[in-house]
């Protein structure tokens, strides 16, 4: 964890420099930022990622929610992790692959900052060529 202390700062901070930009980050990029504070346990900071991303009209996945819950239940904030449960709870019922979202954040959550991003990139490419048949 020593080695990861300054990558939720440096990716808070790439995140405030894509606004600065006029580059609008995506899901990926905000899940991507939010598992930085969780890995180096700073649940404030991802809770404020993930408040933000929600203001900004992004609909946040499974994996997002249970990466702000368990920031904030590792940090004591029990009551707060449960308001995010609860709400992922509501919004999140239906979906298909919440059981699927689970285990894949499981196995990112061992891999390093760069690696996640590397994998992100890659699923965020690989959602845009599938197209669920109707």
């Amino acid at each position: 964890m020593a080695g990861d202390s300054g990558r939720w700062e440096a990716a808070l901070h790439f995140l405030d420099e894509m606004w600065e930009w006029e580059v609008v980050p995506d899901e990926v990029t905000y899940d991507t930022v939010i598992r930085a504070c969780q890995r180096c346990q700073r649940w404030e900071e991802a809770l404020h990622v993930f408040r933000q991303m929600r203001r900004k009209g992004f609909r946040p996945e499974e994996p997002t929610y249970a990466a702000v819950a368990a920031s904030c239940r590792k940090s004591g904030q029990d009551q707060l992790a449960e308001s995010v449960e609860r709400e992922a709870r509501i919004l999140l019922r239906d979906h298909p692959d919440y059981g699927r979202c689970v285990k894949v954040m499981t196995i990112l959550g061992r891999l390093s900052l760069a690696d996640v991003a590397n994998v992100a990139d890659r699923l965020h490419q690989d959602c845009h060529l599938y197209r669920p048949v109707e």
